[in-house]
């Protein structure tokens, strides 16, 4: 996303630089940055923010399925 995206984003979800910040536990200098060009959105941050537009716009999303890692069972040898 280019700098005037990340705004138009932001400004079309009705949020402050702050609060937008938080969807990401960020900081308010973060999303200044991304809006003045100074830093790019990192593609982690992308992925959670197209989710988060995915879900508030009704969308399904496999992003959701996670994995459940267990220790082998004794009984598994």
């Amino acid at each position: 996303m280019n700098p005037l995206e990340i705004k138009k984003t932001r400004k079309n979800l009705n949020l402050t630089q702050t609060e937008f910040g938080k969807l990401f536990g960020l900081g308010l200098r973060t999303v200044q940055m991304w809006e003045s060009g100074e830093r790019i959105m990192t593609e982690s941050v992308k992925i959670v923010l197209q989710n988060y537009l995915n879900k508030k716009n009704g969308v399904e999303s496999n992003a959701d399925i996670c994995l459940l890692y267990t220790s082998p069972s004794p009984r598994d040898s």
